[in-house]
Formats: structure tokens, C-alpha cells, sequence
């Protein structure tokens, strides 16, 4: 049983600069989310301010199930090669670089981090 509002917030940076293009990777990470038992909470696609070259696409979701076993299941199915979790009795997250043995799902990703953030809990 979940105890408060939990959400995971999934963020890339896609090196590309048409707008079109990171709308379809949003369109697949969408595919990958949303269809796995999570609700959609919001979502952005947008230049990213940091590099003119990329594009940011972040969502939060919801998870309708234990909150670690959606988490787990989502960093897996994204990708290969996520670095060091680090993990807090508030959150779990992970970051992803590209190195050659490290494998993304979605094209043109540069960097991805994965996070569960845990909602307050009943004292």
C-alpha cells in the first residue's frame, strides 16, 4: 500500500536542435512510461538553455505500484551503464553519461537522470 505521493521524474538532454525530432523522443519515452502502470504528471520538451545543441525532455509520473520495484524496472528499461545510485530515505536516483559500454534506448541522448522522490508519510 502507498503511503503518500511518490513520483518518479525521468530528465534527458538530447543533442539535437530540432524541435520535431526531441518531440519524437518524447513521443517514445512517453510509450515507455505511461503504458508501464504510471500516471502523467506533467511533462516538458524544450530547448535547453544550458546548450543552443540540445533539447530537454522531462516528465514526472506517478507509479500505481510499489514505488522501488517502478523505479528499478524504468532505470532498466532505459538504458545500460547508469552510474552510482544514490539514495536517501527521501530519494533514489541515478545518472546517465555515454561511454562505450553504456547503451540508451532513445536516440541522441547526452545525459539522463532517473529519480524517485518520496511524498511526505503519515507520522
Amino acid at each position: 500500500m502507498l503511503m503518500g505521493p511518490d513520483e518518479i521524474s525521468v530528465r534527458l538532454i538530447l543533442e539535437t536542435t530540432d524541435a520535431r525530432e526531441a518531440n519524437l523522443s518524447w513521443e517514445a519515452l512517453r510509450a515507455l512510461v505511461v503504458t508501464q502502470h504510471w500516471t502523467l504528471k506533467s511533462h516538458l520538451v524544450r530547448p535547453y538553455w544550458k546548450m543552443p545543441e540540445c533539447f530537454e525532455v522531462h516528465c514526472r509520473v506517478a507509479p500505481e505500484r510499489d514505488p522501488d520495484s517502478a523505479y528499478d524496472e524504468l532505470v532498466r528499461a532505459l538504458a545500460e551503464g547508469w552510474g552510482p545510485e544514490s539514495t536517501t530515505p527521501f530519494s533514489r536516483e541515478v545518472i546517465w553519461n555515454p561511454t562505450s559500454s553504456a547503451k540508451f534506448r532513445l536516440p541522441r541522448v547526452r545525459w539522463a537522470h532517473v529519480e524517485l522522490i518520496r511524498g511526505p508519510r503519515p507520522a
